[in-house]
């Protein structure tokens, strides 16, 4: 009898602990998500997920689910519907995942490819940039396949859909020849219809609440960093404000609550509005990030950056109001890139 009662026990605390272990993975409900890059051929790519409201972090959601890592180098995410789709530069492919569960859904491999960002077109069809292959890729997001190219003259990254549009920022490859426009592609045929000739390769891009194209770019040449407007009928240059000698704004973000441009400067967060007649000169605040890495914003307006630290330790990330007081901080990943604002 007491066999039968050790025995008994034995199995109810195997059970016990298989619940325990199911009920651990965390579940996404309007959290957010940091793509963490990691270190280039090293394969320590990951997403981790931080709960604003009891400020909890998972570290790792991906492999905790799924018991392997993400791939080499998480270059950006993009979430559409319930799925968000993870660019993995290094490993050529995307990663498709449930943003509910973490669970990994099925993998879209791009063969010779070094993507960068992904843009749904339409239901099935998805864009996916590129850094080296001349090329975009043009990929059914649900059979995974790639079912043509689209092919360009430098690097591409960033896009913004438009109506039946699609704007690319495009820049020079590495060691290449120079390149600095936003290139136009037709969504329905997939063909290219305009490339617009800026002074300087873009960096990044938004779209405003009207879909009029901003592009902040680099300096290069002699020349300097500029902010440009680009109109989404026309395709024409509307606006351009040059920035200082030297001077070098990345990450640029439509802020949808107060409908306003915002960037980097360094660690300062500078805003200004669509309709603005020259560059603001002061911050709205400076960011306590020594190397800001990912800059973005969710739809209530607060402010989020991440500071890589020194690019092999796990980045902090800090959470602003509006007003620029910091509301929160965590630690993420290794070179934190990109929040992704969960529903």
């Amino acid at each position: 009898m007491n066999r039968l009662f050790i025995i008994f026990t034995i199995i109810m605390l195997i059970s016990s602990c298989k619940k325990d272990a199911s009920t651990s993975i965390p579940k996404a409900e309007r959290g957010v998500l940091t793509v963490n890059e990691g270190n280039f051929n090293w394969g320590n790519a990951g997403l981790s997920l931080f709960n604003a409201e009891n400020s909890t972090v998972s570290k790792d959601v991906f492999k905790e689910v799924n018991g392997f890592g993400l791939g080499d180098v998480a270059q950006s995410a993009t979430l559409i519907d319930s799925l968000l789709y993870v660019v993995v530069n290094n490993s050529a492919k995307v990663v498709v995942v449930s943003a509910s569960t973490f669970k990994q859904q099925s993998v879209i491999s791009i063969a010779g490819s070094s993507p960068r960002y992904l843009l749904h077109v339409n239901d099935s069809i998805a864009y996916v940039t590129e850094l080296y292959a001349n090329k975009i890729w043009i990929v059914n997001a649900k059979t995974g396949s790639t079912i043509g190219n689209i092919p360009v003259a430098g690097e591409t990254n960033q896009m913004e859909h438009v109506n039946d549009q699609v704007f690319v920022a495009e820049r020079t490859k590495f060691n290449g020849a120079t390149v600095a426009q936003i290139r136009v592609i037709n969504a329905l045929s997939h063909q290219t219809v305009k490339v617009i000739s800026l002074p300087t390769p873009p960096n990044s891009i938004c779209k405003d609440i009207a879909g009029n194209i901003w592009a902040l770019t680099d300096t290069g040449g002699g020349k300097p960093a500029s902010l440009i407007s680009i109109d989404k009928s026309t395709l024409a240059i509307t606006k351009q404000f040059d920035f200082a000698s030297g001077k070098t704004p990345n990450r640029l973000r439509y802020n949808t609550a107060t409908h306003s441009l915002c960037y980097l400067l360094g660690s300062g967060v500078y805003s200004s509005a669509t309709t603005l007649t020259a560059l603001p000169s002061t911050p709205l605040f400076t960011a306590s990030t020594s190397i800001p890495y990912a800059f973005d914003i969710d739809a209530s307006g607060k402010y989020y950056v991440a500071d890589a630290i020194d690019y092999t330790q796990s980045s902090k990330c800090f959470v602003y109001n509006a007003d620029g007081s910091q509301h929160a901080s965590f630690n993420a990943g290794i070179n934190t890139n990109q929040f992704v604002f969960l529903p």
